[in-house]
């Protein structure tokens, strides 16, 4: 009678809309539905990440500077309808160097942005990415990590003031030291850190690709 009522939730609504029209835009002839899909989960991706790179800008005005890198990948892929190996190698670079990046600027103020990569990571398994491809970024976050939390506990490089010039203020106005940057914890809780840390992420790398491979191995079956 009033007819049926208006669907909900990212599938039915104005969020499934658009990627389904991304999905038809990416659409090549020969292309497999599977292969369109990643395609489009993909470009919708960078969307999100060219767009969550300005939020920072603000305060952290060199912020934009990614996200137009970003949104000049997005641009690359829609026109060419295609993410081959070296478009997805060069997307990733960008990403997980974007994401160091804003780490940096906001580990001043003690906010650490490096779970970003989590997401990274099962996007990449999720479009059935290249192996290797996610096996570097799972080392350079392992790498990545480790790295900051030990200059947490040393502050010896000052990573935290490299990329923004007010980040040394900042840090001064949290610390309590004669001399700043000061550490901010010693080596026991650096060590809880990033166990914390590697726990989170690893245990989701593997979960994620757990479930993905075993999705793969059922469709191979139906298939055959």
């Amino acid at each position: 009678m009033h007819g049926e009522p208006p669907a909900k939730g990212c599938s039915g609504g104005l969020c499934g809309r658009a990627m389904e029209r991304v999905r038809q835009h990416m659409r090549r002839d020969g292309d497999s539905e599977s292969a369109v899909q990643h395609k489009a989960v993909w470009i919708v991706f960078l969307m999100v990440c060219a767009g969550g790179s300005s939020t920072p800008a603000p305060i952290f005005p060199s912020t934009v500077v990614i996200s137009g890198m970003l949104w000049g990948l997005v641009v690359w892929g829609l026109v060419w309808r295609e993410v081959s190996e070296a478009y997805l190698l060069v997307a990733t670079a960008t990403i997980s160097l974007g994401i160091c990046y804003i780490d940096m600027l906001t580990g001043a103020l003690f906010v650490r942005m490096w779970p970003l990569f989590v997401i990274l990571i099962d996007v990449l398994l999720v479009i059935e990415a290249p192996s290797y491809l996610t096996k570097v970024v799972v080392a350079w976050v392992v790498a990545w990590c480790g790295l900051v939390e030990l200059e947490y506990a040393t502050r010896w490089m000052h990573l935290f003031d490299l990329p923004d010039a007010n980040g040394y203020d900042r840090r001064r106005d949290r610390t309590d030291c004669e001399k700043p940057p000061c550490a901010h914890h010693d080596f026991e809780y650096m060590i809880t850190a990033l166990v914390a840390c590697y726990i989170v992420f690893l245990l989701d790398f593997f979960l994620t690709r757990g479930f993905r491979d075993q999705v793969l191995a059922e469709k191979s079956k139906m298939a055959a």
